[in-house]
């Protein structure tokens, strides 16, 4: 099932109508949306007696209203002003400049050619106020009123979220309108400067329109849209849209794929989408710091996979689930469900928005029968180092792949054999960079990385216990290269610190090894700028060393746990 639109945000005259009551067609299509559960919201820059007067049972066709261009919002929760009316001084000023107005509960209304003179008697007054222009009519606003805000007033009464809405107009007062809303559609008699801010243009007008918009394959969400004003920017050149579209961020492991997922985690949010983390590793708790975030599980309790959606729909917030500290066994029967809860709960509100799911080769692999998430329904960002054993229909559901560089600028060949790309250039420059492609085609886009806001948690709990690729082990050596064991995560590399012999010790010490695999195998800057420290002891001895490596990865990694093991201390 597709993701579908959960309202529509409408403009009265010119849009809905081009005058007089609008069209049956056009009201018996708002019924239909009704019925199939979308709210309707009017925004219109009339006063509400007026709009009673040509359509009155105005309010029986619509969930919410906003009037007098967002100074009023009408819900079942009640009639209220967004913002202060404009000061009654303003009123013997025109009338004293002969400008004939209607005073609502909130603006005045006049004829656009009174511009001048309102600005003349709002400056003489120092009164802060705006004016906005509806074609051959003019409006004094409070300052900072538009549709917009009144829209999203609305919508939040309503309990859907701006990013699930569709907003239609055709005025110059419908500009903020349609960037409130997800999608921003024209009717085809709109003035230029909307149809050019548009994502979709109409090719009829008034209730002709609506109607088709509201029946259409672009409510049903059958339409790939990917408006301009909603992009996650991820580095130049490089956005990803916000909506319509699945991701897949692939790579080996250690370079760098939770950084980037949680970069692009915290730049949805920044942009009022709402999303759930599914985090089996513990890597995306810093996301806490963002507003509206809230991180359940780890040491902390962990919800039934049922009580989610009542946690997302407070202020269409976000939330990380943080599986780290369950039973490897419990992960996955408790993935399952929780993305199964998340997808009915998105069908029936529109939220989340997104659902990012970090080691996706284990809820979705091709092995484990029928995705636990429908792919069609996009807003589906999976995070992996084994792209390869991801069930084909997810991969077949995949519009955009991006993938981490390697440290010397190489691409992995094999993921862009996954997303059918060409191998892109090299980078030049010695930042962290990654490729984006796009399934539908086009040239790979290299680009370096922005950088994070929240500050960047490590794999601590992989990193501990859960084995590395062969080619990111340490290898302990003798002097003479002889290879004396590998320590396939930090644990490993903390027990064979304390047995290894002094002379190993030494020989890493000396070449700055131990530091180097840090940067390079775990991705891991604190703990490589701890190691190097505790390699400059080597100069007071072998044991010194020893005792400073220990301590440094005891005080990254081993203290982090609620359940730590015991400090292991230094070989005597």
């Amino acid at each position: 099932m597709r993701f579908a639109y959960h309202a529509l945000v409408l403009d009265y005259d010119g849009t809905l109508t081009l005058g007089g009551r609008p069209a049956p067609r056009a009201l018996e299509a708002l019924a239909r949306a009704g019925a199939a559960g979308r709210k309707r919201v009017l925004a219109t820059g009339r006063i509400l007696s007026e709009l009673q007067a040509e359509f009155p049972d105005v309010e029986s066709h619509f969930d919410a209203l906003v009037l007098e261009n967002g100074a009023v919002v009408r819900t079942a929760l009640g009639h209220r002003l967004t913002m202060a009316p404009v000061p009654t001084e303003l009123d013997a000023a025109l009338r004293s400049a002969g400008v004939a107005f209607r005073r609502g509960e909130a603006i005045l209304a006049t004829d656009a050619g009174a511009a001048t003179a309102a600005l003349e008697a709002i400056g003489r007054l120092g009164l802060d106020c705006q004016l906005v222009r509806n074609r051959g009519d003019l409006m004094i606003l409070p300052a900072g009123v538009s549709k917009g805000m009144g829209a999203r007033e609305a919508l939040g009464d309503l309990g859907v979220s701006f990013h699930c809405a569709i907003g239609a107009g055709d005025a110059e007062n419908d500009l903020a309108l349609l960037d409130a809303c997800e999608v921003g559609v024209a009717v085809a008699n709109a003035v230029g400067a909307l149809k050019a801010r548009a994502d979709v243009v109409l090719g009829e007008t008034d209730g002709a329109a609506i109607a088709t918009l509201v029946d259409g394959a672009l409510v049903r969400g059958e339409l790939s849209i990917r408006p301009k004003r909603w992009q996650v920017e991820l580095g130049a050149g490089a956005r990803v849209p916000g909506s319509g579209v699945n991701l897949l961020i692939a790579g080996e492991s250690g370079c760098g794929k939770s950084h980037l997922a949680g970069m692009f985690a915290e730049r949805l949010i920044q942009l009022g989408y709402s999303i759930c983390v599914i985090d089996p590793e513990g890597d995306y708790e810093s996301l806490a710091h963002l507003r509206g975030v809230r991180v359940v599980g780890g040491s902390h309790e962990l919800p039934e996979p049922g009580e989610l959606p009542a946690l997302l729909r407070h202020r269409f917030g976000s939330l990380v689930v943080d599986l780290s500290h369950l039973p490897p066994a419990a992960r996955l029967p408790y993935q399952r469900a929780a993305l199964a809860v998340l997808q009915a709960e998105r069908e029936a509100t529109g939220s989340p928005h997104w659902t990012l799911v970090d080691e996706a080769h284990v809820a979705f692999a091709a092995d484990g029968g029928a995705p636990p998430v429908d792919p069609a329904q996009k807003g589906l960002c999976l995070v992996t180092y084994l792209p390869g054993q991801l069930d084909p229909r997810v991969l077949e559901g995949t519009d955009l792949f991006l993938f981490p560089l390697s440290p010397g600028g190489a691409a992995d060949p094999e993921m862009l054999a996954l997303a059918g790309a060409r191998p892109p250039p090299k980078p030049s420059g010695a930042g962290r960079h990654a490729v984006l492609v796009d399934g539908r085609g086009g040239e790979p886009v290299t680009f370096e990385l922005l950088g994070r806001r929240s500050a960047h948690v490590r794999h601590w709990h992989k990193y501990m216990r859960a084995q590395l690729p062969a080619h990111l082990q340490f290898l302990f050596r003798a002097p003479n290269g002889q290879v004396l064991g590998a320590a396939g995560n930090v644990s490993e590399l903390h027990h064979d610190l304390v047995g290894v012999s002094g002379a190993s010790i030494a020989h890493h010490a000396a070449a700055g090894d131990f530091s180097r695999w840090a940067g390079e195998a775990l991705q891991d800057t604190e703990l490589a700028e701890a190691l190097a420290r505790a390699e400059q002891r080597l100069s007071f001895g072998t044991e010194a060393a020893r005792h400073a490596l220990l301590e440094a990865v005891e005080q990254r990694y081993l203290e982090r746990g609620p359940q730590a093991p015991p400090r292991l201390g230094s070989a005597g």
